[in-house]
């Protein structure tokens, strides 16, 4: 991935896998709801717990600054359609993708997981 160019994630393992890789500040941006980064704070308004999910992930996002933009929503299954709904209202130009096995980088990392250095 460019340096430079954001990644937004809904959630912590997300957050986490992505740092696993090298995809971590400063050389990246990663966008994700509050109390992803595992900083300590809860992400919740008056108390309340921290919510993952795709409206708290579209709330960390700026949509005057999506529109034009190209974006790929990789997506579980069973996601919803709604963040997508909403970058596309935003008028950015999106493609979704299901996920792949992404081998990471650090045999002690991977966890059975396919490692790019083995």
């Amino acid at each position: 991935m460019a340096a430079g160019r954001p990644v937004a994630v809904v959630g912590p393992a997300s957050v986490a896998a992505l740092a696993e890789r090298g995809i971590a500040a400063p050389d990246h941006r990663v966008i994700a709801p509050a109390g992803a980064d595992g900083n300590g704070t809860d992400g919740g308004a008056n108390g309340e717990d921290a919510r993952f999910d795709s409206e708290a992930l579209w709330a960390q996002l700026e949509p005057a600054a999506l529109n034009g933009r190209a974006v790929l929503i990789v997506r579980g299954n069973g996601g919803r359609d709604w963040l997508g709904d909403r970058l596309r209202e935003a008028g950015a130009r999106s493609r979704q993708s299901r996920p792949t096995s992404v081998p990471c980088r650090s045999p002690a990392a991977c966890n059975g997981r396919p490692c790019a250095t083995a």
